[in-house]
């Protein structure tokens, strides 16, 4: 409230919507980087709680605003959910990689709040397996693994 000099006016502003910030993301969980395994389902927390859920193309709850790249290969994520306010659960496919695989989820910059703030610019996590590959029987072959704690495992003829 402010007070006009020399009076006692008061005159009131009143601020409606988002602060007029460009709307962001908080975090993806789990974070992105060296993962045992490809998440099935990705949290992304956006940096306001009031976001756009209607059916319109920049809703964040439209699929078609996140995209899942793993080894070259573009995916479509199963599903995108609220689960509270101001953070969605994107639902991945299952892929099979192989140790050193990186996958990478991709928010689009055109997503945006309830006031009509977007992102400005896409958003990406990036996992990379680590450990063994996953996926199948592998008969053929050798492999060496190499733990975490510097342990060198050497196989063949085993699931993976």
């Amino acid at each position: 409230m402010l007070f006009r000099s020399g009076g006692n006016q008061a005159v009131t502003w009143t601020v409606s919507g988002s602060s007029g910030g460009v709307l962001s993301i908080s975090s993806f969980a789990p974070a992105a980087g060296t993962v045992s395994s490809m998440p099935s389902t990705v949290d992304v927390t956006f940096s306001e709680s009031s976001l756009d859920t209607s059916s319109d193309s920049s809703s964040v709850l439209n699929v078609s605003n996140y995209s899942y790249s793993c080894s070259g290969t573009n995916y479509t994520p199963s599903s995108v959910a609220l689960v509270s306010s101001g953070t969605v659960a994107v639902s991945l496919p299952s892929v099979s990689l192989a140790s050193g695989a990186s996958c990478s989820l991709t928010v689009s910059g055109s997503v945006h709040d309830g006031a009509g703030n977007s992102l400005g610019g896409s958003t990406q996590a990036t996992y990379t397996m680590s450990g063994s590959s996953s996926g199948g029987w592998n008969e053929s072959g050798t492999v060496t693994l190499t733990s975490s704690y510097g342990n060198t495992y050497t196989g063949s003829g085993f699931y993976d």
